[in-house]
Formats: structure tokens, C-alpha cells, sequence
């Protein structure tokens, strides 16, 4: 139990210098405020929506890098969290909060493609650190090969040109030779 509380305790100041725009689709209450609470402790902030037909014309202006979804807001009326575009097109990011009394509803993500699941009746902080920490490394790996990419076309580029200098400095060559030979 002892160190238990000393992990929530090194979880209440640790920052892991994240640059993540969050967005949180849950109702407002002690659930939303805890979650809120563990993104701050990470120094984050999250923007808030309550209902999904809010939350789906927000993501088509301005797609956050995650999104925690309550599986208590996956539909509304005709609107299905699962039917937006870049849920279909997996253009976004996001992680399915529940509890136990709300688990049964965990069925209707399924076939989906979340970067994980946060339960609500444990350390809410700890799950969100590992989640937070498996996008940070993922986006360090894409910046990554973004610039690889960058890097092999200009050598590539680089190449091209010392090839063609070399084909030019030939020709040349070739040439002199040839206006030596008379």
C-alpha cells in the first residue's frame, strides 16, 4: 500500500513535457474532474465536451492529438462516435474511459482501433502516463522518420548531381581526347 501512494505521490509532480492538445468527451462530474486533475499532474489540459454532436463538429476544425472518450458518449440520437470520418479513416487518436458499473458498453468499441482503454476504478494517473507515453514515443519516431525521409532525399539529390558532374566531367574528358587526337 506504501508504495502505492508514493507513485501517486511521484505522479502528482511529474511533467513529462508533453505537447498534446487533449480533448474529453464525458459528462461533467467527479469522473471528468479526476481524469482533468491526472492530465494536469502530466501538465496537460484538455478540452472539454459534453455531448458528441459538439465534439464531432470541433475534431473536423481542429482534431486534437487524443481524445478520452466516455463509452457512456459513443452514440447520440443517430450519432455514432464510431461513424465520424476520422474515427473510419483512424485519423485520430483516442482512448475509451470506463468503470466497471459501465464496462458492458466496452462491446460497442470493439472492432475499433483505440490507443488503449482507461479504467476508472484504478490509478487513473498511472494508466494515463503509460498511454501519454506510448503516443509521445510514437510521435518522437514519426519526427524521426519524417526527417530520415528528408535526409535520404537530399542524398539522393546530392547523388544526382555527382552522377551527372561525373557523366559532364566524362563527356569532357572524351572530348579533349578526341580534339587531341588531331
Amino acid at each position: 500500500m506504501s508504495r502505492f501512494l508514493d507513485r501517486e505521490k511521484f505522479m502528482q509532480t511529474e511533467n513529462l513535457n508533453l505537447e498534446f492538445s487533449i480533448a474529453l468527451l464525458m459528462d461533467e462530474n467527479e469522473k471528468l474532474k479526476e481524469v482533468s486533475a491526472s492530465l494536469r499532474r502530466l501538465g496537460l489540459m484538455a478540452h472539454h465536451y459534453q455531448s458528441l454532436d459538439d465534439f464531432w463538429v470541433a475534431i473536423k476544425l481542429d482534431p486534437p492529438d487524443v481524445t478520452i472518450v466516455d463509452v457512456t458518449k459513443m452514440g447520440e440520437g443517430k450519432l455514432q462516435f464510431s461513424h465520424h470520418p476520422q474515427v473510419i479513416n483512424k485519423e485520430i487518436s483516442y482512448i475509451f474511459y470506463y468503470q466497471d458499473s459501465t464496462a458492458f458498453l466496452l462491446n460497442s468499441t470493439y472492432g475499433l482501433h483505440p490507443m488503449g482503454y482507461l479504467n476508472g476504478e484504478i490509478s487513473v494517473g498511472a494508466q494515463l502516463k503509460s498511454l501519454l507515453s506510448q503516443k509521445n514515443e510514437l510521435h518522437k519516431v514519426t519526427q524521426d522518420q519524417e526527417e530520415l525521409k528528408k535526409r535520404v532525399s537530399r542524398l539522393q539529390a546530392h547523388t544526382q548531381k555527382l552522377t551527372q558532374e561525373k557523366i559532364e566531367g566524362r563527356h569532357l574528358r572524351d572530348s579533349v581526347k578526341f580534339v587531341q587526337s588531331f
